[in-house]
C-alpha cells in the first residue's frame, strides 16, 4: 500500500473510530505513517475510545496520547522488525 493510500485509510479509520475528534495535522499523520505499520496504528486507534471513556480530552491531548502509545509500542518491538506494510 502506498503512502497516500495509507493516508486515506487512516483518515477513514479515524472518522469511524474518533468522529468527534478532528483529524490531526497532516504532518502528524504522515509522521505516524512513516514510523509505524497500519496494524500498529489500527491497534492504537481502536483502543482510544476506551482510553478516553469518562474523560474529556482536548484534541491535542488525544494526538499526544496516540503518539505516546505508539512510541511505547516501538520500545517493546523486537529490534530489526520490519514495520512496513
Amino acid at each position: 500500500m502506498k503512502l497516500l493510500d495509507r493516508f486515506e485509510y487512516v483518515k477513514q479509520l479515524w472518522a469511524l473510530i474518533l468522529p468527534a475528534t478532528p483529524l490531526p495535522p497532516n504532518g502528524t499523520i504522515f509522521g505516524w505513517l512513516s514510523a509505524f505499520s497500519n496494524r500498529e496504528l489500527e491497534a492504537v486507534l481502536a483502543r482510544m475510545p476506551h482510553r478516553m471513556d469518562g474523560r474529556t480530552l482536548s484534541n491535542e491531548e488525544v494526538y499526544r496520547c496516540i503518539s505516546a502509545i505508539l512510541r511505547d509500542a516501538r520500545k517493546t518491538r523486537p529490534r530489526g522488525t520490519n514495520v512496513c506494510n
